[in-house]
């Protein structure tokens, strides 16, 4: 509706102004609010986790040139929606070159604040690497754990309440000697 998406733009305008201090000192408050949270909350979460991803990660642009991660207004509408639907069978198709991973990134973290563990699984290990490699400070920033599960991963690195990023095969042999 349009006044959700008038609250998220004002909430990603605050955000933009305020101090990473002070994104993370709210992000840690919603982190420990007892559940249900709140569609509001929600979208403070989601904000707080669009600008910290904003600021921390970057990518090249074709000329070279370092930009940002920021989310468009459809990607970010999706992950609101994603994050507020009770339905637990919900599937979202995202096509190459959308910005699956920005929000797969996002939606790790507010899963993770709302006291879930994310697997993040890519085709290869190759692509894990890349996406624990890029995103990895974002999550840090976050004080959210994550991991690269790889065959040769002690279990007790797979992080519970964390993120953790791997190839399908490889996570099933790591959950099989568990």
């Amino acid at each position: 509706t349009n006044e959700v998406g008038n609250d998220l733009q004002r909430e990603l305008d605050a955000n933009r102004n305020a101090s990473i201090h002070k994104l993370r000192e709210r992000f840690e408050e919603l982190r420990y609010i007892s559940t249900p949270i709140s569609n509001k909350q929600i979208l403070e979460l989601l904000c707080i986790c669009i600008e910290m991803l904003a600021r921390t990660t970057s990518q090249l642009d074709s000329s070279g040139v370092k930009i940002s991660q920021e989310l468009n207004t459809t990607q970010v509408m999706a992950l609101y929606a994603m994050l507020t639907n009770n339905n637990p069978k919900l599937i979202s198709e995202i096509e190459t070159g959308e910005g699956k991973s920005r929000i797969s990134m996002v939606l790790a973290a507010c899963q993770v604040s709302l006291g879930k563990t994310l697997d993040f699984m890519t085709s290869d290990m190759a692509l894990a690497e890349r996406d624990y490699l890029t995103y990895n400070a974002f999550f840090m920033s976050l004080d959210i754990r994550s991991s690269l599960i790889s065959l040769n991963t002690t279990k007790q690195l797979y992080q519970k309440g964390g993120v953790n990023f791997t190839d399908n095969s490889q996570l099933l042999l790591l959950r099989n000697r568990s």
